[in-house]
């Protein structure tokens, strides 16, 4: 039975996860990466092996526009190729797979919140790609996202942290091992 592995390794901290129109950019071994203008997806052979976001992905209908974004990972597969993720579960409408936001951010004597997208006061979004690779059976990408702070009602944006994620999928055995590294200034 494969298992997928993910690493955390966010401000030095490591966390071991068990868990069950595009064009070729990459190929290692039987990983590749493919970028289009909307995604970025790793593939085992013809399996999507997980699929980052750079456009946003509407909310679900009857739901407040806030809810629509970008910068997250899903799906999120296990080579045996269940999702491992979700997107706008009905009681966390907030949640968009894997992806990372601070929940309690004060900036020039204001509170903003990343994660709870309801309370409209910050989003994170993608903004670019900075780079994909593939080396020695790894494949990757690093994308440059922002937690923008939202005034009163999200009436005005302010970029109150820049941020840096580099994704790195590797395989080992039967599993996949993914280092998700994000860096902020």
């Amino acid at each position: 039975m494969k298992t997928i592995l993910t690493v955390f390794r966010l401000l030095g901290c490591w966390l071991l996860i068990a868990c069950a129109s595009a064009m070729p950019v990459l190929d290692a071994g039987t990983l590749s990466l493919l970028e289009s203008p909307k995604t970025i997806e790793i593939r085992d052979g013809d399996q999507v092996m997980l699929v980052y976001h750079k456009t946003p992905v509407p909310q679900p209908e009857g739901q407040d526009p806030v809810y629509a974004r970008s910068g997250f990972i899903h799906p999120l597969k296990s080579p045996s190729g269940g999702v491992v993720t979700s997107i706008h579960a009905d009681d966390h409408i907030h949640h968009m797979g894997l992806w990372h936001a601070w929940v309690k951010t004060e900036h020039k004597g204001r509170h903003f919140d990343f994660w709870n997208l309801g309370g409209k006061t910050g989003k994170v979004r993608f903004v670019r790609t900075i780079s994909s690779f593939s080396e020695s059976g790894l494949v990757g990408f690093t994308v440059q996202q922002e937690q923008v702070g939202m005034t009163e009602k999200g009436a005005q944006e302010e970029v109150v942290l820049d941020e840096m994620l580099t994704v790195k999928v590797r395989q080992s055995g039967d599993s996949y091992l993914v280092d998700y590294d994000t860096r902020q200034t």
